[in-house]
């Protein structure tokens, strides 16, 4: 099963960049909502957002009714703020948006969030009667100052692989490595706070090789071996089979689902892989899958041209 969610909140009184900050901060709290439950963020589906000049918008796939009802029970509940996530978040939106962000008022700033926080999520499905909210901003008072800094930050390429001996374990990579990638990413926002997830691609290096690309943009300073290590460690953490019921309704529901049907073609394009959703959800095993994550291995190098094929 794929339970497919959209909500909105309006946020037209509220500084876009606040509104910015609400959105990655309230999508932050889930996950760590989540995993506190023992639920990996790799496994559960996904909660992305976007932030217009008037409304948020947070757009979710999930495979399980358990998650579901959980994100169900979070959005009717208003967010804690804590400085240090608060200053975690503007870190990772400075990746983002690559520049320095400074709190020229803190006063406001928690005001603004305070005003989304009182305000509820809207349930895009139950809209009865449609609405037209311009884009066009208003004239409201902004609490934080950007300040553009392009070469504080540097592009960088996470390639994860396995050597594969049949094509089976290839057809199954291209899905699982997804997961792992959103656990490799979870774990690199994490450790490091001035870091972003910009794209990423499934990839064929060699005869034998089946990969996945992730583009990261990561502040100056932090090492290829700092992210290496942390991509490492983040596997080792990861427990598949206290995760496996969440990572079986993956694969059903990616099976089920006919909208990632275009992956299809993406798979082939990155790899030279022809298969379907229904034989790469067969393929997936406990045993096949405990096989492949032993086997993952990292290379993680600086963001060159010719990676531009890929993305």
């Amino acid at each position: 099963m794929f339970y497919s969610s959209v909500y909105s909140k309006d946020s037209q009184d509220v500084s876009w960049d606040a509104a910015h900050l609400y959105e990655h901060y309230f999508i932050a709290e889930f996950e760590d909502f989540l995993e506190e439950r023992g639920i990996a963020r790799g496994v559960y589906g996904y909660l992305d957002g976007e932030t217009f000049e008037r409304a948020i918008f947070l757009s979710a796939g999930i495979y399980t009714e358990t998650v579901n009802r959980l994100l169900q029970d979070f959005v009717l509940q208003p967010l804690s703020f804590d400085k240090q996530k608060l200053d975690k978040v503007l870190r990772s939106m400075e990746a983002e948006e690559r520049c320095r962000i400074t709190v020229d008022d803190n006063k406001l700033l928690l005001a603004q969030l305070h005003i989304l926080n009182g305000r509820a999520w809207t349930k895009v499905q139950s809209i009865k009667e449609g609405q037209i909210i311009p884009h066009t901003a208003l004239s409201v008072k902004n609490p934080l100052q950007l300040h553009k800094s392009a070469k504080s930050f540097r592009e960088l390429v996470v390639a994860l692989y396995i050597e594969a001996q049949h094509i089976a374990e290839s057809e199954l990579y291209l899905r699982f490595s997804v997961m792992l990638g959103d656990v490799i990413a979870r774990e690199l926002t994490r450790k490091f706070d001035s870091l972003y997830e910009l794209d990423r691609s499934p990839l064929h290096v060699g005869d034998s090789q089946i990969g996945f690309m992730i583009k990261l943009r990561v502040q100056k300073g932090v090492t290829l071996k700092d992210i290496e290590k942390a991509a490492q460690q983040a596997l080792e953490r990861f427990d598949l089979d206290t995760n496996m019921p969440y990572v079986r309704a993956h694969f059903e529901g990616f099976a089920q689902n006919a909208n990632w049907e275009s992956l299809l073609v993406d798979y082939y394009r990155g790899t030279g892989i022809i298969t379907s959703r229904q034989r790469i959800a067969s393929l997936a095993t406990p045993e096949r899958l405990r096989s492949i994550l032993a086997g993952t291995k990292f290379r993680v190098s600086a963001w060159r041209p010719e990676y531009e094929e890929y993305f």
